[in-house]
């Protein structure tokens, strides 16, 4: 069984983060592989700010301006999950800040 995550984002003007931390039990590991759904209007691209690496959006999807009222009401789908595979690998939490 998967352990639990806890992430949650911040975004203050033009200036995103978002944080992912483990609640870490005993004998239940850290998926390699998970994603977290994104806020409308989150950036598609984000870098981790302890490895360096850099992650999109499915699809490249997300768009990190504000909303274009002319699209249609048609729900794009998976356009703002955020996959990160061996995300907590290299470190025990992750912080994400948006790719400008």
């Amino acid at each position: 069984m998967p352990a639990p995550l806890l992430a949650y984002i911040r975004r203050y003007q033009e200036d995103w983060a978002l944080i992912v931390i483990p609640l870490i039990r005993k004998e239940v590991t850290v998926p390699e592989l998970f994603s977290i759904s994104l806020p409308e209007g989150a950036p598609s691209g984000w870098i981790n700010i302890f490895t360096e690496e850099q992650v999109r959006c499915r699809n490249g999807a997300g768009s990190g301006n504000k909303q274009d009222n002319s699209v249609s009401n048609e729900k794009k789908v998976d356009s703002n999950i955020l996959e990160l595979n061996g995300g907590l690998s290299q470190f025990p939490v992750a912080m994400l800040v948006a790719k400008k």
